[in-house]
């Protein structure tokens, strides 16, 4: 599976649809800080919701967060930015400080 997800790696920038990126900060198998927010700053028109205290299975535990996130994909498009633009915050979470990339 690794060297599949290398290989798609080079297209993300190809991506022109609208994706919302989420991760648990709290997350023990994947590092939120080393992939979730290098993915969304490769992504352009990516929206990262971090959700503080919560770990890998954030869709079983804030379902709420994630159907959020979805219908505000649905309704509010996430329009063509900058990779260094600012960070999206779940609303229900007090927000984590993430330093953009150099």
């Amino acid at each position: 599976m690794v060297s599949a997800v290398a290989a798609m790696r080079r297209r993300y920038r190809e991506l022109r649809m609208p994706v919302v990126i989420m991760a648990g900060t709290k997350d023990r198998i994947v590092d939120h800080r080393k992939h979730t927010v290098r993915l969304h700053q490769e992504i352009a028109q990516s929206a990262l919701r971090l959700v503080p205290a919560v770990g890998h299975m954030l869709h079983y535990a804030v379902p709420e967060q994630v159907v959020d996130a979805i219908e505000a994909s649905f309704g509010n498009p996430t329009p063509l930015r900058s990779a260094e633009s600012t960070v999206e915050r779940p609303q229900s979470a007090s927000p984590e400080t993430i330093a953009p990339a150099p």
